[in-house]
C-alpha cells in the first residue's frame, strides 16, 4: 500500500509502498492507542494540546495554553505563568501569581496570592488577600482579608477592618473579645462586648471601668491592688472608697486600704503637696487639706472593730540618713485615750455600753443581740461573769505623743503628752544636777526639787517634783 497523507509526520515515508507489517510498526511509532500508551521518550506538542481524562507526566513544558480538567504533579510544578482554577491541591505551590476560589495546600509561598477561601498548613508570601484565609502557621509581609484565622502568624504588616466593641475585628477567645478600632488613630480593647480600654492619638490611655473603680491594678500579694474610682478618688488595697470619715461625712482623695499593719506612705528626699482649692466655711479653713489616720481593729478591708484603749491609731516618723542607714528622729503619735472597761457586774440599767471582752458573760441576757466584741447595747441590768463593756457615748477620746531621740540613743523616747482632757503631761524629768544647758524659754521636769517656791532657783537633793524654766541664767521653778 501507499501513504499519501500530506500531514505524514515521517516526509521520508510520503508516497512510498510499505507492507501491512510495516504498516503496523508505522502506526506503533507515530499514533497513540485510544489509552494506556506510555511514551519513553520526549513529546513535543506545537499546536493546543487538551486532555479530557488523567495523564501523568514526569516532566511537562508547555509555551501555549494548556488546559486540563484535572492535572496531578508528582514531583513539582513550575508555572511562569498564571495558574488558575476551581480547585488547587498540592504538597508545594511556589508561583508568582495564584489566583484560586478554592485552594488547600499543606505549604505555599509566593509573592502575590489572592484568594477566595484557602486553607494552609503553612503560608508565606510577601501580600496575602482574600475573603477567608485560615491557616495552621504563617509568615506574611502584608496580610489582608474579611477574615483571618490560624493557629499561628507572624505578620510583618496587617490591615484589618475597624470592627466596633461588639464585634472587634481582631476577636481573642471569643467574638465579644478583642481589638478594634474605635475612632480614627484610636485604638480600643473590648471584653465580653464592651470598651474597657482606649489608647488615643496623643497616647492618652482611657480605662473604662465598672462603678466601683475605673481603673484597678491588682497584684498577687494581699493588700496591692491599686484602683482610681469613678470619682477620681485614688485607692490603694482596696477599690471601695471611704465616705465614713469624720463622723461617716467625708472620704479621702487618697486612701490607703490595710487589712493588717502595713498601711504605710513613705517619702523619701521629696515632697507630698496637699492643695484644697474649697473656700467655704470661716477663714476659709473648712476645705483645707485633710489627712486620716484610722485604725479599724479589724482583719477585713472596710471593717469596723473596736479600738481598746491606748491603741496607736497612727504615726508621723521623722528620719535621716547617717550614711549607711535610715534612723528615726522623731515622730507624732495618735492614741486612744484611756476609757474605762467596766465589769459586766458593774453595768447600771438603762445606760448604753459596748461590748469589750465577753469572758464568760452571756451579754444576751441584759439586752445585748448577741456576744459579738464592739456590739452596742442598753444595759436591762447588771450582768454575771468575767466580760467587761465601756461606756458607749459615739466618740473617741484621743491624745498626742511626742517623741525625739537622745543624743547617743537610736530610736525616739516620748517627751510631751498632749490627753483627751486638754492637760499636757511633761513625760521626761531630771534632776536637778542634769538639767540639761537650756536656752531662754525652756521648759523641764525635775523629779528631786527641795521646798520648791513658785519664782525661785530649783535646788535639788529632795524628793519633789517641780516644773522650771530656764530664764538665761538658772531654771526657775513654776509650778509645784
Amino acid at each position: 500500500m501507499t501513504l499519501v497523507h500530506v500531514f505524514e509526520v515521517d516526509p521520508a515515508l510520503r508516497n512510498k509502498k510499505i507492507t501491512f507489517a510495516e504498516f503496523k510498526t508505522y502506526f506503533s511509532n507515530y499514533y497513540a492507542a485510544t489509552s494506556g500508551t506510555t511514551f519513553s521518550g520526549n513529546v513535543t506538542i506545537t499546536g493546543d494540546l487538551s486532555v479530557f481524562g488523567t495523564s501523568s507526566f514526569n516532566n511537562i513544558t508547555s509555551s501555549g495554553v494548556s488546559t486540563f480538567s484535572g492535572i496531578v504533579v508528582q514531583n513539582n510544578a513550575t508555572v511562569s505563568g498564571t495558574i488558575s482554577g476551581l480547585t488547587l491541591t498540592g504538597t508545594n505551590v511556589q508561583s508568582v501569581n495564584v489566583n484560586a476560589n478554592k485552594t488547600t495546600v499543606n505549604e505555599a509561598t509566593g509573592t502575590t496570592a489572592n484568594f477566595t477561601s484557602g486553607n494552609y498548613q503553612s503560608l508565606s508570601g510577601n501580600t496575602i488577600t482574600g475573603g477567608v484565609v485560615n491557616t495552621v502557621s504563617g509568615i506574611f509581609t502584608s496580610l489582608s482579608g474579611t477574615t483571618i484565622s490560624g493557629t499561628t502568624a507572624v505578620i510583618t504588616t496587617g490591615l484589618f477592618a475597624s470592627g466596633t466593641q461588639g464585634a472587634p475585628s481582631v476577636s481573642v477567645g471569643t467574638s465579644t473579645n478583642g481589638l478594634y478600632s474605635s475612632a480614627t488613630n484610636e485604638v480600643s480593647v473590648t471584653t465580653s462586648g464592651v470598651k474597657r480600654v482606649t489608647v488615643g492619638p496623643t497616647g492618652k490611655l482611657t480605662v473604662k471601668g465598672l462603678a466601683t473603680a475605673a481603673f484597678v491594678v491588682e497584684g498577687t500579694a494581699r493588700d496591692s491592688t491599686l484602683a482610681v474610682s469613678e470619682s477620681g478618688r485614688c485607692l490603694l488595697g482596696t477599690t471601695t472608697a471611704r465616705t465614713d470619715l469624720i463622723g461617716g461625712t467625708r472620704g479621702g482623695v487618697f486612701q490607703i486600704e490595710a487589712a493588717a499593719s502595713n498601711g504605710q506612705i513613705a517619702i523619701d528626699d521629696s515632697s507630698l503637696c496637699l492643695t484644697a482649692g474649697h473656700n467655704g466655711g470661716p477663714g476659709g479653713g473648712a476645705g483645707g487639706p485633710v489627712v486620716f489616720f484610722t485604725r479599724t481593729y479589724s482583719n477585713s478591708l472596710g471593717g469596723r472593730g473596736l479600738v481598746a484603749s491606748g491603741a496607736h491609731l497612727g504615726s508621723t516618723y521623722f528620719q535621716g540618713t547617717d550614711g549607711s542607714g535610715v534612723l528615726p528622729a522623731a515622730y507624732i503619735r495618735g492614741e486612744t485615750d484611756l476609757r474605762p472597761d467596766y465589769a459586766a457586774t458593774a453595768l447600771v440599767s438603762g445606760e448604753t455600753y459596748r461590748i469589750a471582752t465577753t469572758g464568760n458573760t452571756d451579754f444576751t441576757a441584759i439586752g445585748a443581740l448577741d456576744n459579738a466584741v464592739g456590739t452596742v447595747f442598753t444595759a436591762t441590768s447588771a450582768g454575771t461573769g468575767t466580760g467587761t463593756a465601756i461606756l458607749d457615748a459615739g466618740n473617741m477620746p484621743g491624745r498626742l505623743i511626742f517623741s525625739t531621740t537622745a543624743d547617743g540613743s537610736v530610736f525616739p523616747t516620748e517627751r510631751l503628752r498632749i490627753k483627751s482632757t486638754g492637760a499636757i503631761r511633761y513625760v521626761t524629768s531630771f534632776t536637778v544636777a542634769t538639767l540639761p544647758s537650756g536656752q531662754v524659754g525652756d521648759i523641764a521636769r525635775v523629779n528631786d526639787a527641795v521646798s520648791p517656791t513658785v519664782g525661785a532657783t530649783v535646788t535639788g537633793g529632795g524628793s519633789t517634783h517641780a516644773l522650771c524654766w530656764y530664764n538665761s541664767t538658772n531654771w526657775t521653778v513654776i509650778g509645784v
